[in-house]
């Protein structure tokens, strides 16, 4: 689990990102398409075309950087929410 300030902002890619970028390509996607600092110690979040897998950049103030890659979304799982039946309240 990554622990972040309370000043760090999340900001979303919103066109599709080819998911074969490093580090370099995402940052040169932040400066020139979002016109951001990529070391300014937010998180860029970056999507394939389906939406089903992420990158998150982040870069913090000690400059150590953190790329999150191949999450999948697709085989994320919920968690089952468990009903109580009518006869277990009796």
């Amino acid at each position: 689990m990554i622990h972040l300030p309370a000043s760090v902002r999340v900001y979303l890619a919103t066109s599709p990102c080819d998911m074969r970028r490093s580090f370099d390509g995402l940052h040169a996607l932040v400066n020139a398409v979002m016109q951001m600092d990529a070391f300014a110690g937010h998180l860029f979040v970056f999507a394939n075309r389906r939406r089903a897998r992420v990158k998150i950049l982040y870069w913090d103030r000690d400059g150590f950087a953190a790329l999150l890659s191949g999450i999948d979304l697709s085989q994320a799982k919920r968690r089952k929410r468990y009903s109580r039946s009518s006869a277990e309240g009796a």
